[in-house]
């Protein structure tokens, strides 16, 4: 829209307002206000919701097996890892 062509609008809204009587400006406002119910009812309308048809798959997943690393202590490392390697984030 044309700022120029707005800026118009709105100029000839605020006369036509301005040569409103206060009568007309209520019946107007009532005019709107039985509009504005109308309207809350309309968008009040609960439509129902659909639920998805898409099938949910799980992912492969890799299962967990203890850490092949030897701890400091010499003992094998507790830890258990999905890492294709066999070794865990401190190994």
């Amino acid at each position: 829209m044309n700022k120029r062509f707005v800026i118009q609008e709105r100029t000839n809204l605020i006369d036509e307002i301005e040569e409103l009587s206060e009568e007309e400006i209520e019946e107007r406002k009532k005019q709107y206000d039985e509009w504005r119910k109308t309207r809350s009812r309309a968008t009040k309308i609960k439509t129902p919701k659909v639920k998805s048809t898409r099938i949910r798959t799980k992912k492969p997943q890799m299962p967990t097996v203890q850490c092949s690393g030897i701890s400091k202590k010499g003992l094998p490392c507790q830890n258990k890892t999905k890492n294709p390697t066999g070794y865990c984030h401190h190994h």
